[in-house]
């Protein structure tokens, strides 16, 4: 299941970071470092650290891992955030637990579920990861997440390059089939009646300016544009992150 990781003062509210595939709460720890004085929880995927993954691969059981977590630790309101697969696991836990998720934060993410040739490609991804055949794959898939000025980094690109090759092959083939079976959950936002924020890289190859701007529709806000920015904000440009998480949660719980 997954495993979760505490910063910052004890409360029974927090701000929950969800990180990106295929990487786990490491993806967040820049972020979670600049919102210092407020609860923080970071978040490792399941199977990523060490734990078994749940029988049956879904963002459901993510959620409700996560949910599970946190009431252990008597946290009753959060602001839950996602970059990529952690977006579409935000939304999970929005859908399912209303009375948990007081706000959201969708960055380099989208709503929508995969197409038929997006799910395909997944399922045959879980195949080679489980196999020990998709490691050259996930060090090219890694850069190419990156807008092109990051991918100028070549220390930003190694560091996740690291991450992604430490990923267990149980863990990745579990998450790429978890999510090619995620429905689309655009409609969630126009029904929650919750705060959130959009935040989208200007170069993120993966997000389009229109995904984004139908979920921030959806809020009744503003897409957050970051120049020189790929699909993974949290740590191309974790300042910018941080800065509008503790924004909102302290709009939100203060």
């Amino acid at each position: 299941m997954s495993t979760i990781h505490t910063y910052g003062p004890g409360s029974d509210t927090a701000i929950v970071l969800l990180p990106a595939f295929p990487f786990d709460s490491r993806l967040w720890e820049a972020v979670a470092s600049q919102l210092e004085g407020l609860p923080v929880v970071t978040v490792d995927p399941p199977g990523f650290a060490g734990e078994a993954v749940p029988v049956t691969p879904s963002l459901e059981a993510y959620a409700s891992s996560v949910a599970d977590k946190l009431a252990g630790r008597g946290i009753r309101r959060i602001l839950v955030a996602g970059c990529s697969m952690g977006g579409y696991t935000a939304l999970t836990m929005a859908e399912r637990y209303p009375k948990l998720v007081a706000a959201i934060g969708l960055i380099g993410t989208h709503a929508g579920p995969d197409s038929a040739q997006a799910r395909a490609g997944r399922t045959e991804a879980a195949v080679r990861a489980l196999a020990g055949s998709d490691m050259p794959e996930r060090a090219e898939g890694t850069k190419k997440l990156l807008g092109a000025s990051s991918q100028k980094d070549d220390e930003l690109v190694q560091i996740l390059r690291s991450w992604a090759a430490e990923a267990p092959a149980e863990a990745v083939a579990w998450c790429q089939r978890a999510m090619a079976g995620r429905p689309g959950r655009l409609h969630v936002l126009a029904r929650a009646n919750i705060d959130g924020i959009v935040v989208r890289g200007v170069e993120d190859p993966v997000t389009s300016a229109d995904q984004a701007e139908a979920m921030a529709k959806a809020l009744q806000t503003q897409v957050i544009e970051v120049p020189r920015c790929g699909h993974l904000v949290p740590i191309e440009a974790p300042s910018i992150v941080a800065r509008h998480l503790g924004d909102l949660y302290e709009h939100v719980f203060r």
